[in-house]
């Protein structure tokens, strides 16, 4: 029988991948979230310290249905970190609140507003939260993010750094940096554009220190179809980088994208660029 997510196989298989893994220096593993049918539906993401079973979930508006991945969020996804208001961010989660375990969701204060005067409050779905309209069933704590301040994720061994992306007239958006230790992981959230330069500008330069010691392991950007607004930024970190070598800059650094296999992408820095397929992984 085939699952409109095949996200199970992939986790699965990991534990028998770990046992078998001979590269070294591996911090991270991510699972593309998704309905693995339609190439270019990646909705959400896991991310585990390479070596646990401890998961955060950024996002995830997929819906799956099949038992045992309900269990599997149960009992392997400590926290989810919500990067956008949207219900395309987070349906998943509501949908399968009342088969999950208690846990923190992370987001900013507009993300948690919007889910808990919106979504969990006994008219469109019982009250899940631990705020807002009684009774709180108390299976999710709301955490509201402090920018640019590095906090420990519970059940996990990830730090978690917050940062702003301006999306639309009244909307924010969400870049988060996750370290492992040292080596660090960047999620930058839906709304890159040349608009919000100064935004990016301040990530950029929070993380190039760790580009050039060759920890910053990996950027995935989820909103990837405006292509010359992901090479502008890529641009403009290569020179904060290193200027007078932008050509190989980013050498050492995977740049993941939220497409299907782009012909039009180059890499004018050295990057490599992966393409995100649902059901799929990566260990970096």
């Amino acid at each position: 029988m085939k699952y409109p997510l095949l996200l199970l196989l992939f986790i699965f298989s990991f534990f028998e991948v770990r046992g078998n893994e001979v590269e070294k220096n591996l911090s991270f593993h991510l699972v593309f979230l998704g309905i693995q049918k339609e190439e270019s539906s990646v909705s959400g993401l896991l991310v585990a310290p390479f070596g646990s079973s401890n998961y955060v979930s950024i996002d995830g508006g997929f819906l799956f249905s099949h038992p045992k991945e309900i269990l599997f969020f149960k009992e392997h996804v400590k926290a989810y970190l919500l990067s956008h208001s949207y219900l395309s961010h987070f349906a998943n989660l509501a949908l399968q609140a009342p088969h999950d375990s208690n846990k923190n969701i992370y987001a900013l204060e507009e993300i948690i507003v919007a889910i808990r005067d919106h979504i969990f409050n006994w008219t469109v779905w019982p009250n899940y939260g631990d705020e807002g309209k009684l009774p709180h069933l108390s299976r999710y704590h709301y955490v509201r993010l402090p920018l640019e301040k590095r906090l420990q994720i519970p059940k996990t061994s990830l730090d978690l750094e917050t940062f702003t992306l301006s999306h639309l007239s009244s909307l924010s958006s969400t870049i988060f940096i996750l370290s492992n230790e040292e080596d660090q992981f960047v999620y930058i959230g839906t709304g890159l554009s040349r608009k919000n330069r100064d935004e990016i500008e301040k990530v950029w330069n929070r993380i190039a220190p760790a580009i050039r010691q060759k920890k910053c392991k990996a950027l995935y950007f989820a909103e990837s179809d405006q292509v010359n607004n992901v090479q502008a930024s890529l641009d403009l970190l290569a020179e904060i980088v290193d200027e007078q070598k932008k050509e190989s800059a980013l050498s050492d650094v995977k740049i993941i994208l939220n497409l299907p296999m782009h012909e039009e992408i180059q890499s004018n820095h050295g990057e490599k660029f992966l393409f995100s397929k649902p059901g799929s992984e990566l260990f970096f």
